[in-house]
């Protein structure tokens, strides 16, 4: 088990894996089908999905428009930027309901990233590059996609 002293957030992701792949993931490993369904079925409630997208998409514009104002929003200080600007967008357009912040992802991200010099562009890919590789701490493959598992 991992400690989580400088980043609450990578906390909540690992907990939701653990969670993925402890229980869902045995359940149909074992072919228990009846029981993953059931794990299944609480990830159904529309309301809860809706505020819980909601609420991200608020407190997302909230540090947006905070790191803004203080002049820091660019890959300067946040390498992966790009990256969050484009999944947080792709993230609010798949939710059933549009709680707003995928465009305004989208027009923060035109604003930044329209037309950089290639120079620029090479740095921040390498930048991102890096930090990919270093968010990977498990040396073992997990399955990613349903051909990938053993069913």
């Amino acid at each position: 088990m991992y400690i989580y002293n400088d980043c609450y957030s990578y906390a909540v992701l690992d907990l939701i894996d653990n969670t993925i792949d402890d229980t869902l993931n045995n359940k149909v490993k074992k072919k228990d089908w009846n029981d993953a369904m059931d794990l299944l079925e609480v990830c159904d409630d529309g309301n809860l999905i809706t505020i819980a997208d909601s609420a991200y998409g608020s407190l997302l514009i909230v540090v947006l428009r905070a790191v803004t104002r203080a002049g820091r929003l660019d890959t300067t200080n946040y390498a992966s930027l790009k990256t969050l600007l484009k999944c947080a967008a792709g993230w609010g357009e798949s939710m059933p309901r549009d709680a707003g912040y995928s465009g305004i992802c989208k027009a923060i991200g035109y604003r930044l990233f329209k037309s950089k010099p290639e120079k620029q562009v090479a740095l921040e890919k390498a930048r991102v590059d890096e930090w990919d590789t270093s968010r990977w701490i498990y040396e073992e493959k997990k399955p990613l996609l349903f051909s990938e598992m053993d069913i």
